[in-house]
């Protein structure tokens, strides 16, 4: 991200024109890295004052905006995303977006204890955490609109189709297809392997006993032990011959 600190003077239509011409100038970035943040959108639309938004994903751009919160305890190191705006004649609400649930609640403690040493000079201090979200208000709240303000907002997911995806997830698709194509060609080469291997040797061995003059298939042959006592007659196969036990 590209932090950009302007001090200018004129008219506001010279000012924008040429912060424009700045934007246009700045380095863009591809791929899932260049997708507009989510944080931003989770902000409460009613009362809120254009143009205060700010978001910053590391302290530079936060010192930058004029956060709130010392940036050392808001954890940027641990890709903490943070975003406040201003609400007319209220305070302003501050939302940080953590990779997961317990980074949230290390840092939500920091800011809790953060708050607590700075007492009535933060204003109406309302803080609350959902899973890796933690929202917070500060200045000149009235309590009950703070609370229903962070009770309010909450996670959600979204799913987008809008955009193209980059050209390394077609290269990771084309890999994956390529890699079950081969797998279901090697399993179908090697059943029809099996086949013609049983039909072979079961083929052959029927050929070899019809050659021998014996039927062509044989049947099982069981050891059987006899434990009533008595003589059992003993077959021996081709002989014809009997003999009594």
């Amino acid at each position: 991200m590209s932090v950009v600190v302007a001090n200018l003077k004129g008219s506001p239509a010279s000012a924008e024109a040429l912060l424009r011409t700045v934007e246009v100038g700045l380095p863009k970035v591809g791929g899932p890295k260049g997708m507009s943040p989510l944080l931003p959108t989770y902000l409460p639309t009613k009362g809120l004052e254009k143009g205060s938004e700010r978001y910053a994903v590391g302290p530079v751009g936060y010192r930058a905006m004029g956060g709130v919160l010392p940036p050392e305890i808001i954890g940027f190191d641990k890709a903490a995303e943070v975003v406040t705006a201003k609400y007319e004649g209220k305070g302003t609400l501050t939302m940080l977006l953590y990779p997961t649930p317990q980074i949230a609640g290390d840092h939500g403690r920091q800011i809790e204890a953060e708050m607590n040493q700075e007492g009535g000079a933060a204003g109406t201090v309302k803080l609350r955490r959902e899973g890796p979200l933690v929202l917070m208000t500060t200045g000149a709240w009235n309590a009950a609109e703070a609370q229903r303000l962070v009770e309010g907002i909450h996670l959600r997911s979204e799913v987008t189709w809008n955009k193209a995806m980059p050209p390394e997830f077609h290269a990771e698709i084309r890999k994956t297809v390529s890699l079950l194509t081969s797998i279901l060609v090697f399993c179908g080469l090697g059943a029809l392997a099996a086949v013609i291997l049983a039909l072979f040797l079961g083929g052959g061995r029927a050929a070899i006993r019809v050659l021998q003059g014996k039927p062509a298939a044989t049947e099982p042959e069981f050891l059987r032990i006899d434990l009533s006592g008595s003589a059992a007659r003993i077959h021996t196969e081709g002989s014809g011959v009997e003999h009594g036990g």
